[in-house]
């Protein structure tokens, strides 16, 4: 359980159910109704943060917002924190699915592969970019547990498709721990506009990075 205080607001993001995503643990059952009502009140929230800061935010307005009374809100969530962290879990999620199967089934080279990635990460940061900033309401360490939660095991994995049948130099967990830190925090900077390119010019930019990256002897045994 990851916890992170911002402002007078503390939100808890359970690592367990972000980075260890298994194909498994995806396809859970639920009640097809439960599994509504959870997504309105999470549209309800998401759609409020646009509006005002989380603090201000009641559970009464949530439910209002979302077309669903309190009653179901409690059957649910015992308060709105814990509507925020599957908020936050349920970004991570999506981030981490629309990127997994194209990674597994990937045939491209290792720069072009990572590339891909890259850019599929970004797609999915810029498609909820107001709602992450507007959750994180400027706190740096929440933004980025979100993002390398969606990241890390597809680092993972993509480490490992690139490195098969080569001997690396480091410990492949040093390694994946590395990529995913600069990673995350290169897609936090530019989401904050710190980096000031177009999504074009800053894929581009990292796929030279990439090429560099990878073609010298930083991970690989020559």
């Amino acid at each position: 359980m990851l916890s992170i205080q911002s402002g007078n607001t503390k939100f808890a993001l359970c690592a367990d159910n972000n980075i260890n995503i298994e194909k498994s643990v995806i396809i859970m059952k639920e009640d097809v109704r439960v599994t509504k009502s959870k997504r309105d009140l999470r549209n309800g929230l998401m759609s409020l943060l646009d509006e005002k800061p989380f603090e201000k935010i009641t559970v009464g307005e949530i439910c209002d917002r979302a077309m669903i009374n309190k009653m179901t809100f409690y059957k649910h969530y015992p308060d709105k924190y814990a509507l925020i962290d599957d908020c936050l879990r349920t970004i991570a999620f999506d981030i981490y699915r629309n990127s997994l199967e194209k990674i597994t089934a990937a045939d491209a080279d290792d720069v072009n592969m990572l590339t891909a990635f890259f850019s599929d990460v970004l797609d999915a940061c810029v498609e909820r970019k107001n709602i992450i900033l507007a959750i994180v309401n400027g706190n740096n360490s929440l933004a980025s547990a979100i993002i390398r939660s969606g990241t890390e095991k597809l680092i993972e994995l993509l480490l490992l498709k690139i490195t098969a049948g080569r001997k690396t130099k480091y410990d492949l967990r040093v390694i994946s721990t590395f990529f995913t830190g600069g990673f995350t925090d290169l897609v936090l900077a530019w989401l904050q506009g710190e980096l000031p390119y177009t999504k074009e010019d800053f894929v581009n930019n990292s796929h030279k990075l990439f090429a560099d990256v990878l073609s010298s002897d930083i991970m690989i045994e020559k």
